[in-house]
């Protein structure tokens, strides 16, 4: 690995006599050089000893007498001449390289660097020498026989009084470590990277000192900002629709102040006009010194949005076919909920004819029957209204509604079936329930299909002659409005209990298992839940539960 050129450090050097192995003393010129490593905690003087005097200039193998002080036992340590010519090397270094002196000379140290990056290594040091500048490398030194390790080797020059290059000293350092638990880092940034990518969730960290922004890659991708780019604030508000702008700035405004996490959804406005739905959940973090930061996640939920709008309007079309449907089931009763009106309005049509052609007109009876005529013609046209917003294919439309208003509206249209199979009906409409906001024909979709199965449920019991059905409606001990469909019928059996709700599971020979699965999604669209159970003596029950609105 290359790297750049470190600075210059100045150093000190004097003249001493050092006593030599054999007793004696010699003038030797003594350099003391700060080396500074790549880890700023662990710094190093270098000293380096050249000898003046041919008395003991050089040991058993021809290298000069340098570093014949302690201190180079604990260090990996070389000289060259000033053309780089290495001629020396003491035995750590030559430990480290699985060299010998004589196989390390001049540029034979290169055989005690890994193959993959001897090259490198030998680029830098001739770099090195031409431009007499200091510097490092890092490389594996070793052999396959002793195993390969990382060191850092340092290398800077001495120069004589002119500036001029007369050896060049260095140093290796072990730094394995260090390379383990980069090589680690890089694997589980890789690893966190695919992961984000993988899930379209980008992390982000935000400065609210100083405004300073960082992405992760993933959340470039989301904001379609280029990685060169360098993200801000403004750029990313850019981004955000207008009608969400205001969304996201007072939940930055919180968290500048508060510590509570921020959770919260807006839409992006991509490069080409499109829209981009992301979730963003955050966590105000303390910084460095008194600084506060906001460390969270973005995530592109825009795949979720459109399977989930996807999803409701299937539920949509599932709930207008079973409506249609059960039209069709139910034509004996609407044909009979038109009819009476229609009946009344040629009665009383009679009666006014009759009260005219008298040889005194009474026009006060008259009158009078024009009127019943006008209230049953309005009853037979709520009548069509009803079937016609029941059956009509339309989103949700949510209004305040009377919930017993609607159990009466419902009623009428399963009437003719319970009492064909005389089937009694009991009502316990509870006083002053509060209104709720819901959609009218939904909940009338609702309410139809628990009367008509509890209807259909009393029917099976065929040794009886009649049944009954219940419902109730009331404030439950939560606050909640609760509405109770009880039957007398032979209850939930066997597994129905447990999957009466679920799509296309059925009783019916020609049932299609629709109905309350559906039912369930109605209510829980509405922020309601539906139980079932069996009464405690006999027959079953079917509750709703919705909240009220304040």
């Amino acid at each position: 690995m290359l790297n750049t050129p470190a600075r210059v450090f100045s150093g000190a050097k004097t003249e001493a006599r050092i006593k030599g192995r054999h007793g004696n003393y010699a003038w030797y010129l003594i350099k003391a050089e700060p080396i500074e490593s790549v880890d700023a905690e662990q710094n190093f003087v270098l000293l380096a000893v050249e000898s003046r005097s041919t008395n003991e200039d050089s040991d058993e193998y021809g290298r000069p007498r340098i570093g014949t002080l302690g201190l180079w036992d604990q260090i990996p340590i070389w000289s060259t001449r000033a053309d780089g010519y290495l001629d020396y090397a003491n035995d750590l270094w030559l430990k480290c390289a699985g060299l010998s002196f004589q196989q390390a000379m001049g540029w034979g140290w290169a055989d005690g660097v890994h193959p993959d990056d001897r090259e490198g290594m030998t680029e830098i040091w001739r770099m090195l020498v031409e431009k007499q500048i200091e510097g490092y490398a890092e490389a594996r030194m070793g052999s396959d026989d002793i195993g390969w390790r990382w060191y850092l080797s340092r290398a800077f020059p001495s120069r004589d009084d002119n500036g001029t290059i007369v050896r060049w000293y260095g140093a290796l350092f072990d730094i394995s470590d260090r390379k383990r638990a980069e090589n680690a880092l890089r694997v589980s940034e890789a690893y966190l990277a695919n992961a984000q990518r993988v899930s379209q969730t980008g992390s982000f960290g935000l400065n609210f000192s100083n405004g300073a922004l960082y992405w992760s890659d993933e959340t470039y991708r989301i904001f379609e900002q280029a990685r060169s780019e360098h993200p801000s604030l403004e750029k990313a508000m850019a981004r955000v629709h207008r009608d969400d702008i205001g969304l996201v700035q007072r939940a930055l405004d919180h968290s500048a102040v508060h510590d509570d996490e921020i959770d919260f959804s807006c839409r992006l406005v991509t490069r080409n006009g499109g829209i981009k739905f992301v979730r963003v959940l955050a966590k105000p973090v303390k910084g460095r010194g008194e600084t506060r930061e906001l460390v969270g996640a973005v995530i592109d939920i825009t795949a979720a949005r459109v399977a989930e709008d996807k999803l409701m309007q299937t539920h949509l079309e599932l709930a207008h076919v079973s409506r249609v449907t059960a039209m069709g089931e139910m034509s004996a009763s609407i044909v009979h909920e038109v009819n009476q009106p229609l009946s009344a309005i040629v009665t009383h049509g009679g009666a006014c004819l009759r009260w005219l052609n008298r040889s005194e007109p009474n026009l006060l009876e008259a009158t009078t029957s024009i009127e019943h005529m006008m209230a049953e013609a309005k009853r037979a046209g709520e009548v069509v209204r009803r079937l016609h917003a029941f059956a009509k294919k339309e989103s949700s439309a949510r209004a305040l509604v009377k919930i017993n208003d609607v159990i009466m509206e419902t009623l009428p249209l399963v009437n003719l079936q319970r009492q064909t199979k005389r089937i009694d009906q009991r009502l316990d409409l509870g006083d002053n329930l509060p209104e709720i906001l819901a959609d009218r024909v939904q909940l009338q979709q609702v309410l139809m299909n628990l009367v008509g199965n509890a209807v259909q449920a009393v029917a099976q019991n065929t040794g009886i002659e009649s049944g009954s059905i219940h419902i109730q409606s009331s404030r439950s001990a939560e606050g909640e409005l609760a509405v109770t469909v009880r039957d007398t019928g032979p209850g939930l059996i066997g597994d129905t209990l447990n999957r009466i709700f679920e799509p296309f599971y059925t009783t019916k020979k020609e049932g299609m298992g629709m109905g309350l699965s559906i039912c369930r999604s109605i209510v829980e669209s509405h922020g309601g839940r539906i139980t079932a159970g069996n009464n405690a003596d006999k027959g079953a029950y079917v509750r709703v539960v919705l909240p009220v609105n304040p």
